[in-house]
């Protein structure tokens, strides 16, 4: 763990790490800290948040959505889809538009202070988060990270993600390489919980 001083740039290290995987830093009031962790085993160390009490409080595991996915693409009825690699590579290679991934999910109750965050590590290119069919906010190419309103334990996501028309478009023309650009989801969306 290293200390950065915002005001000098100068780096510290001597942080230490207790034990028990937790780092606790006393930081007085109105203060601001700067600190890069390196983990030498993600695997062992729980994450943990500072409650708004001030004390240490463990954040749930993330949990993996790679499965239970359904694609709506073009008008057609909605298919079973694999969210590890986009619709170019799943029978739409010349699609361009917007494609609708859905997912009923079960949300595990969080302690008092905490939410869930839909992660999408890998969207090509934009997508729109819709909860139970309400509109919750739109994220502009590269990956996202989208808070999820309390809708009650058991939701249905749905990801209204849009490529660009270059598969469309290029597709049997001079600029065509042969090889669809990705398109949709590229990688398992996760959730993550956090301070609300």
């Amino acid at each position: 763990v290293c200390r950065w001083i915002p005001q000098t740039g100068e780096v510290t290290a001597g942080e230490t790490v207790g034990n028990d995987g937790r780092l606790v830093i006393d930081v007085g009031a109105h203060h601001v800290i700067c600190l890069s962790i390196e983990l030498g085993q993600p695997d062992s160390a729980p994450a943990v948040v500072v409650s708004p009490g001030g004390g240490l409080m463990d954040l749930p595991a993330p949990i993996n959505l790679a499965d239970g996915w359904t694609l709506e693409i073009a008008g057609q009825p909605a298919v079973p889809v694999a969210v590890d690699r986009g619709w170019e590579v799943q029978g739409h290679p010349t699609f361009a538009g917007a494609g609708a991934y859905r997912r009923r999910v079960l949300l595990p109750e969080l302690p008092s202070g905490l939410c869930w965050n839909l992660r999408l590590p890998k969207v090509h290119d934009t997508a729109e988060l819709w909860v139970n069919g309400v509109f919750v906010a739109r994220h502009f190419a590269g990956d996202a990270c989208f808070t999820l309103p309390y809708f009650g334990a058991n939701i249905e996501i749905e990801l209204r993600v849009r490529n660009t028309g270059a598969n469309k478009y290029y597709a049997g023309t001079p600029y065509w390489d042969g090889v669809p650009r990705p398109s949709g989801l590229g990688a398992p969306p996760c959730l993550e919980a956090s301070m609300s």
